[in-house]
């Protein structure tokens, strides 16, 4: 596990302060002895990722309390409360390269039409009376047969991100930063190193295209965007 790069003492009061919401309403205490400040082992049972946690509560943001800790020092105890769930990205490499495996492109195509629509209102006196609005109405769907469709596409791409955890010498107080958004998590686990659960954002670019393409686009005839290298399962190409 990699050890954080403590910068300054900081309160125990605000750390405990800053710690997020950690309670799910069929949580539990669990039994601990450890007088000293410590983290535990936690682990999510779905997806095998492991991390350490602040917490004496089963489950702690849906990770499973372990009885394996480590005792950690004052200094180290504002990185943790700031840290939360977010765990160790080269120690959990296989889920983050599982995560950039499952990740796919798709088409989202643009629905727009109108509607007649009656209103019905009383007025002061009691009255019911009524009139006729037209109604646009405009969205997304994966759906390319929708009778609506105009013939806006967006081919939607996932990009990951990552934190690193540093000292705000103005703010005196720790914080997350966050990463750029990439293609490769390779490109950023050296200076972001922890990483929350879901760690994906999509972004999209825009295509026109005639109506009567649309069932028979793919994401691949858009050579827009770039994923992650799938070929190589390790760590050796972070740069």
């Amino acid at each position: 596990m990699n050890k954080p790069k403590v910068r300054k003492v900081y309160l125990k009061l605000l750390a405990v302060l800053s710690i997020p919401f950690l309670l799910s309403g069929c949580a539990e205490k669990m039994d601990c002895d450890i007088k000293e400040d410590h983290v535990h082992k936690f682990i999510n049972k779905k997806t095998k990722v492991v991390t350490y946690i602040m917490s004496e509560m089963n489950p702690s943001y849906g990770y499973e309390w372990q009885k394996e800790n480590f005792k950690i020092t004052e200094d180290d105890y504002n990185f943790y409360a700031t840290k939360g769930p977010l765990f160790d990205g080269v120690e959990n490499w296989r889920y983050l390269y599982a995560v950039m495996a499952s990740k796919s492109d798709y088409l989202e195509f643009y629905y727009e039409y109108e509607t007649d629509d009656y209103i019905s209102q009383t007025d002061e006196d009691g009255n019911e009376c009524g009139y006729w609005t037209t109604t646009t109405h405009t969205g997304w769907t994966r759906d390319p047969y929708y009778m609506h469709n105009t013939g806006r596409v967006n081919l939607c791409h996932h990009r990951f991100f990552g934190y690193d955890i540093v000292f705000n010498n103005q703010k005196k107080k720790y914080e997350r930063v966050e990463s750029r958004l990439v293609d490769d998590i390779r490109d950023i686990i050296n200076d972001y190193p922890y990483f929350p659960d879901d760690c994906s954002r999509v972004v999209n670019h825009e295509f026109n295209v005639n109506q009567w393409e649309l069932p028979h686009l793919k994401p691949s005839d858009f050579n827009y965007f770039h994923g992650p290298d799938l070929s190589n399962r390790e760590l050796s190409n972070s740069k």
